[in-house]
């Protein structure tokens, strides 16, 4: 920014922060007070969107919103009709500014608020505005934005710093938004967000050979988006993978890198950051030569579509939902999450198997279990039946259990219709012509009464289930697996999923034999495959009453049938997503 000599840039943290001077005037702005309030070209709006109203010029720059070397600083008022614009905007509002830079190779930008004891009572500038703290962007030529917030505004300046000779800059549109903070490079419009305090940022981020970025300032009751190109990942190995590290205060965090993540939320209390305590610094550490976003979104506990919804899912991934606590729950009997890179696939976590039953039970009669398939059966006839301990429907199986009881008039319980609200409102489901019939999608579930390490089993297990519903290539491969498994090792887990009857699946069908042929293998990590058919299945198959034949032939192979299946599939999932076998999460936390 141009300022007065008397300007000083005093050093602030990591951050040069910078001051308006009381040393303008409103000659030096271009601007006489005797002169009207025009309104500027630049137009004001609500996230970029829906109505808006043109800003008012409180110097000659702002008119046209152009800023020179020659007229280096625009003022702009929010203008009469601002106040109703103000009142659809989201709480504590940031103004954020899409600038270009359309001649010059290189500036200094600034950006502040202006705020109502700057402006007189006919709502021109006063001829000494206090100083106040400044946002600054070092940028290249074209478009960018930035985002900066203080807890009021009347208006804001924009300002060119140590411009070149025929360097210009355009205005190009003003909007009140969220309170974010922080930076991404993942569009062609770079975009910076900052504070109260101001700050500095450089257009391109200054990355060491450990892949260090940027520092974001995060409060508490907030929530961190961190963005990955998968194509400057280095997922490395199955047995070795590459991480990227985060810190927040003491907290150490971050992710296995992907060849498939692009985006994932962090609320701040997973970060330790409870509501009420002081900001810490969200620091990437190394491993971050993918990251290409962190912004910090004020004021969003929960990452969901709608946080004024207890039942809206909430964007997570699945060893950050295994993780939550109880006590940050938005509901006493379950959390609902989203796959953050399977959308579709929703996850219950519930307190207990007693509320999973609640939701879940007679759908899994109605969908794998033999004898009952098909059949809406009553309380009474489940009473004392087992289903599972952990679930998984597709679309298609949801929608037609709930068609039936619509047609037969089936009544359902409590819980079962807030399931069916919730998949109606996440499209999982539809209603078409009064009937219920399939959108795009899965559900899920574990229980928090499994012990610890039976729900990173039961996660994994089910969750490969939401990708195989949802995923078509997985699906071919898992049926090309399938059909070049000895058909000795096939007959032996038909056998097992027959007499062991807590299972009870259909095994005449092909799509739920293959689907769990595929679940088994990959539930736990591959050098536990064999000893896991040889010793756990095994000694349950026999024990139920499983062919000795079939049993033979497993040991004597030492399952080699499953082991190689198994790493077939794992390899899949580790060149597509980053995922093993045992393992459908990149979240992980240093203990």
């Amino acid at each position: 920014m141009i300022l007065p000599p008397c300007v000083s840039r005093p050093s602030v943290g990591p951050f040069r922060v910078a001051a308006l001077c009381a040393c303008l005037t409103l000659a030096s702005l271009g601007f006489a007070a005797s002169c009207g309030l025009p309104s500027s070209r630049v137009a004001l709006s609500v996230s970029g969107s829906g109505p808006s109203s043109h800003l008012t010029a409180l110097s000659s720059a702002a008119k046209t919103g152009v800023l020179t070397d020659k007229e280096p600083s625009a003022w702009f008022s929010l203008g009469a009709h601002a106040a109703s614009l103000i009142a659809g905007a989201p709480p504590s509002p940031s103004i954020e500014l899409t600038l270009e830079l359309e001649k010059g190779s290189v500036a200094s930008v600034s950006v502040a608020p202006v705020f109502a004891e700057d402006l007189n009572a006919s709502g021109r500038l006063v001829s000494d505005p206090k100083p106040r703290a400044l946002s600054v962007v070092r940028a290249p030529g074209g478009a960018f934005r930035v985002r900066f917030h203080a807890d009021s505004f009347a208006g804001f300046a924009v300002s060119l710093e140590g411009s070149a000779p025929g360097t210009r800059l355009r205005v190009l549109s003003a909007s009140l938004a969220p309170f974010e903070t922080g930076w991404s490079f993942r569009s062609s419009e770079p975009w910076f967000g900052f504070g109260d305090s101001g700050g500095e940022r450089a257009f391109a981020v200054p990355q060491n050979p450990a892949g260090i970025a940027y520092a974001v300032e995060l409060a508490g009751g907030s929530s961190a988006l961190f963005g990955f190109d998968p194509r400057l990942a280095d997922p490395g190995t199955a047995t070795a993978q590459n991480k990227s590290r985060f810190s927040a205060g003491s907290f150490s965090f971050g992710w296995r890198q992907s060849p498939s993540l692009t985006a994932t939320w962090l609320p701040s209390f997973m970060m330790g950051v409870a509501p009420g305590e002081a900001p810490v610094q969200l620091v990437p550490l190394s491993g971050t030569a993918a990251l290409r976003e962190l912004r910090v979104v004020r004021g969003l506990a929960y990452p969901c579509a709608d946080p004024s919804n207890p039942r809206s899912p909430i964007v997570a991934d699945p060893h950050a939902a295994v993780e939550w606590p109880v006590a940050s729950w938005r509901n006493a009997d379950y959390e609902i999450f989203s796959w953050d890179r399977f959308p579709s696939v929703l996850l219950f976590d519930t307190a207990d198997y007693a509320v999973q039953d609640r939701l879940f039970k007679r759908l899994a009669f109605f969908v794998e279990k033999t004898g009952y398939r098909g059949r809406l059966i009553t309380d009474a006839e489940m009473r004392g039946l087992h289903a599972y301990n952990a679930h998984d429907y597709r679309a298609e199986s949801l929608a037609e259990f709930f068609e039936a009881a619509r047609l037969s008039g089936f009544p359902l319980g409590t819980e079962e219709l807030e399931l069916r609200a919730i998949l109606l409102a996440e499209g999982i489901i539809a209603l078409r012509d009064s009937s219920y019939v399939p959108g795009a999608g899965a559900v899920v579930s574990i229980s928090r009464q499994s012990a610890a390490y039976l729900r990173y089993l039961f996660l994994a297990h089910e969750s490969y289930h939401g990708i195989y519903f949802t995923d078509p290539g997985f699906r071919a491969e898992v049926a090309d697996v399938f059909a070049a498994t000895d058909k000795r090792a096939v007959d032996y887990l038909k056998d097992y999923f027959t007499v062991v009857d807590t299972l009870g699946y259909d095994v005449s069908d092909p799509y739920l034999l293959e689907n769990e042929y595929m679940a088994y293998l990959l539930q736990q990590p591959q050098a536990r495959v064999a000893p896991y058919f040889t010793d756990n299945v095994d000694e349950r198959f026999l024990r139920y009453g499983g062919d000795p034949g079939l049993s033979d032939y497993v040991r004597a192979t030492d399952a080699a049938d499953f082991a190689a299946a198994a790493e077939r599939l794992g390899a899949y999932a580790f060149s597509r997503w980053g995922l093993t076998g045992g393992r459908v999460g990149l979240w992980y936390f240093d203990d």
